[in-house]
């Protein structure tokens, strides 16, 4: 077994499930540490996390190797609340959850488990807190906060990017073209 080392930095996500953490702290790297996506350990974007690098990796990195390693742990939450569309689960995936709420920004989560809807139908853009952040083996959960509107609005859109940069447009009233967002 070869010896590792620890860091702790911030985790970015890709579209396509890999990702990069950014060490923070007194060691830092001059690279991102490449995290595979069988190796993320459940961890979602902007989260706070332990990673583990093979020694040998490191000291191998100087030939313009990528530095991999694994998400051991994960120390805080990136954020708890997200936008996205709500859709109907479909095959197997039923059985656990009927609806599936896709995120506007897929690189911050997975497609997250949805119980109850509360007659919102599917095709409309809702907030989500998340209640359950999964793990490697299972999606994350959560509960719808809002119905936003269609996807297809342009109100539900506007809103949703106000909700993703931490504006709560519920404070403010916002005048669309047509449309009002209270």
């Amino acid at each position: 077994h070869a010896p590792t080392l620890r860091f702790e930095g911030v985790f970015a996500a890709t579209e396509r499930g890999f990702g990069f953490v950014t060490v923070t702290g007194e060691n830092r790297l001059d690279a991102d540490i490449f995290i595979p996506a069988r190796k993320r350990g459940g961890a979602l974007s902007g989260d706070r996390v332990a990673v583990e690098v093979k020694q040998r990796d490191l000291k191998s990195a100087g030939d313009d190797r990528r530095i991999e390693g694994e998400i051991s742990a994960i120390l805080s939450r990136g954020f708890s609340e997200l936008c996205g569309t709500l859709v109907e689960a479909s095959g197997a995936a039923r059985r656990f959850a009927p609806y599936r709420v896709i995120p506007d920004n897929l690189r911050l989560a997975d497609e997250i488990e949805i119980a109850e809807a509360n007659e919102i139908q599917p095709g409309s853009k809702v907030l989500v807190r998340i209640t359950d952040y999964g793990d490697a083996r299972k999606p994350p959960r959560g509960e719808i906060l809002r119905d936003l509107g269609e996807t297809t609005s342009l109100g539900a859109n506007y809103e949703s990017v106000l909700l993703a940069a931490g504006i709560r447009p519920n404070t403010i009233r916002l005048s669309i073209g047509t449309e009002h967002i209270d």
